[in-house]
């Protein structure tokens, strides 16, 4: 059994899990924190590699009925290899169903830990945190799956996970490439590399199929989607500040990450007419449509409501262009804007605007996951939104 750790939006997680190692399993053992899952094919470390909403994946080791911290301590133990050098260790707490605080717990099982191997001879260090789990940051930045491991316990109503992680993200790649690429555009918004990622994942597209992004903006699709291997890309925007900020980060891809970009053909062309210049149909349409203007948190009712209508009329035009573009049973996966004001978000009426253009609206989330996890959008997408955001983003798959 594997334990995934879920990113900050766990239902984009779920779904994004789900997709990619199949949505049959039983999801039922899911919080806001952790997935358990069993009969996972896949290796930890490739799994990790291509999902960007799990934070750390690793092997459920055993399980007890309560903590005994003598029995758990030496189950841990077992799990390290024998090594003269200072051996480095962490553990992390994460909970199922319920919500206890272990973080005193996972102190006192850590110093047990410690002290047994002291009796035995061996140098070890303890890595600890003011909270009950450790920060991705902390396990590699103290070389803990290198010179030793992270343990983790996963708490239920009726027993304790003991668990060891395999993997974490690896956060500094993901940083880079969202704040080191050269053409970045603020003003404009920014698609973040992560979320771009679980969107390719969501399509469910093969690495031989024909993805395009017809509102690239600086690229961020096009270059996760050669980072995992696509052979056949395509971009286009309407504006040829955006083409040219995306021929600029594909270069800066290429020296950095070593892709091979240049043959990825990026069209200058509105979303309606791509067709006149590119009739290849497609197999998946990753994209983040237009967002609408800036915002300064200060708009009336009446004026939010017209942002909206424009949304929604620009919105209308386009899924009538991605039309054209498809292949039949071609999915397309969407990140579209809704407009928050305080508490309040304002989404565009998606239902009507995909069954005017000839669209169903997929549920990206398996059903055996708990129903308290199932949280979607009156459309039936999954929100992105971050707090300090004024225009948020719904993100749905369509087909």
């Amino acid at each position: 059994m594997k334990f995934f750790i879920l990113g900050s939006h766990p239902a984009l997680s779920i779904a994004e899990i789900a997709t990619v190692v199949g949505t049959k399993k039983n999801y039922s053992k899911c919080s806001k924190e952790v997935l358990l899952l069993d009969e996972v094919e896949q290796e930890a470390e490739t799994l990790q590699e291509r999902l960007a909403g799990t934070i750390k994946i690793g092997e459920i080791v055993g399980e007890v009925k309560k903590i005994d911290r003598d029995e758990v301590a030496e189950l841990f133990i077992a799990l390290l290899s024998f090594t003269e050098k200072r051996v480095t260790f962490g553990i992390s707490a994460y909970s199922l169903d319920t919500h206890e605080d272990l973080s005193s717990e996972v102190k006192q099982i850590g110093m047990t830990l410690k002290n047994k191997l002291k009796e035995d001879g061996r140098s070890a260090r303890f890595v600890s945190a003011k909270t009950a789990s450790l920060p991705s940051v902390a396990v590699v930045g103290e070389k803990l799956l290198e010179n030793g491991a992270e343990f983790v316990l996963i708490t239920s109503r009726d027993k304790i996970y003991l668990g060891q992680t395999s993997t974490v993200q690896n956060f500094n790649a993901w940083s880079d490439r969202d704040f080191g690429r050269p053409a970045r555009d603020a003003k404009s918004g920014m698609l973040p590399p992560k979320l771009a990622r679980m969107m390719i994942n969501l399509s469910g597209a093969e690495l031989d199929n024909t993805v395009i992004d017809p509102f690239c903006g600086s690229g961020t699709v096009l270059m996760e989607a050669a980072l995992m291997g696509f052979s056949k890309i395509i971009g286009g925007d309407i504006s040829e500040k955006a083409i040219k900020d995306s021929k600029a980060n594909l270069i800066w891809l290429d020296q950095n990450f070593g892709t091979e970009t240049s043959k990825i053909p990026l069209f200058v062309q509105p979303v309606e007419t791509l067709t006149e210049v590119f009739s290849e149909k497609v197999d998946a349409v990753i994209a983040e449509t237009y967002l609408g203007p800036p915002l300064s948190g200060h708009e009336s009712l009446e004026r939010r409501r017209q942002i909206v209508a424009e949304l929604t009329e620009r919105t209308a035009s386009a899924l009538v262009g991605l039309k054209k573009l498809l292949k039949k049973n071609a999915t397309l996966v969407l990140a579209l804007p809704a407009v928050k004001h305080e508490q309040e978000i304002s989404y565009l009426p998606l239902k009507k605007l995909a069954a005017t253009a000839g669209f169903k609206i997929l549920d990206p989330l398996p059903t055996s996951l708990p129903e308290y996890l199932k949280s979607k959008t009156s459309s039936g997408g999954l929100l992105y939104a971050r707090k300090e955001q004024r225009v948020v983003r719904e993100i749905v798959i369509l087909k």
